[in-house]
């Protein structure tokens, strides 16, 4: 028993090589011979989806011998057409070798078969050219073309090589984006064409509600600014009272409880001095600006700020106050 296991194990290898050898054997007489467990392989069996074939009430040599007739001439026209003919001339010879058989039924359904893919090409190859003008005329138009010329292509490749299914397909595919471009293009030139004719209808009502706008944002930025001002004021109000409260704390600290030198004090106090003496300067100016006064000359005398009105202004504020009187 151990001897077989051994005489397995060291023999596993040829025997797979044999399994796969038989294989290859069996396949490559399917093809060739044309002998299978289900029957003879044929070109039919690579038909496109679309044909169909049946029966005709009439198999007789004469009929057989008319189809190869026409066959022949379709093979003709699709080398005409400048497609791969190398399927189709494969058909034909395996017909040939069925008529000789005696086998009319297969020389009348090969033959069917070269007959629908010689229409199914030449009616790829016209669709096909239609496709071509309307994208060319959309292109014309503005319509984008991205992704066509690839798509356009794929499409003579499938129709050169006879691959009518994937033609159809690729062709269907192509149509269906080039409507989708078409109608996206449409689109945007009517909006663009509303948007003209909007401007071009209601111009002078466009430049009244700009101008009124314009009257109404003035003084709305104003009243913005004017807000903007006082919360500054406000702020600066308090860093004074802030730098005030400082000034008192090193005063605490240098004269009450003795633990800072007097040029220590003098120096923070200074500092905090310079900024109160800033804010005061800034202050007024800010309150003359919320308060609507037109800012001129700014005099200052020992810290304090007094703003004086621009030249002629003060004469214009004499001659309202006089016409109230």
């Amino acid at each position: 028993m151990v001897k077989s296991n051994n005489f397995i194990r060291e023999h596993t290898g040829y025997f797979a090589t044999l399994v796969v050898v038989v294989a290859a054997t069996l396949i490559l007489s399917l093809v060739t011979n044309g002998d299978g467990i289900t029957g003879q392989f044929s070109l039919v069996d690579l038909a496109p989806k679309s044909f169909t074939f049946s029966v005709p009430d009439n198999v007789s040599l004469e009929e057989a011998s008319f189809a190869l007739d026409n066959s022949r001439e379709d093979i003709n026209i699709l080398r005409t057409a400048n497609v791969r003919t190398q399927f189709v001339e494969d058909a034909l010879r395996e017909a040939e070798t069925a008529f000789e058989q005696e086998n009319y039924v297969q020389v009348l359904h090969l033959t069917s078969l070269i007959e629908h893919i010689r229409k199914d090409a030449i009616e790829l190859q016209d669709g096909n050219e239609l496709l071509k003008r309307n994208i060319h005329a959309a292109e014309e138009e503005g319509v984008s073309m991205e992704g066509f010329p690839v798509m356009m292509q794929s499409i003579d490749e499938a129709i050169y090589e006879l691959r009518l299914d994937e033609g159809h397909r690729l062709m269907f595919r192509a149509e269906a984006k080039l409507d989708e471009a078409t109608r996206e293009s449409s689109r945007l030139t009517r909006v663009a064409l509303l948007s003209k004719n909007f401007v071009v209808r209601y111009w002078w009502q466009i430049i009244l509600v700009l101008i009124i706008l314009a009257i109404l944002a003035r003084p709305a930025y104003r009243k913005m600014h004017k807000k903007m001002l006082k919360r500054k004021v406000a702020k600066l109000k308090k860093q004074m009272a802030f730098n005030k409260e400082m000034i008192k704390s090193l005063q605490r600290r240098a004269f009450v409880d003795a633990n800072m030198s007097t040029s220590t004090y003098k120096e923070k106090a200074a500092a905090y001095e310079t900024k109160i003496a800033e804010i005061r300067h800034t202050i007024p100016v800010l309150e003359a600006e919320i308060a609507g006064k037109k800012i001129g000359v700014v005099k200052q005398k020992k810290g304090v700020i007094k703003i004086a009105d621009k030249p002629g202004v003060k004469e214009n504020n004499k001659k309202k106050s006089s016409k109230k009187k």
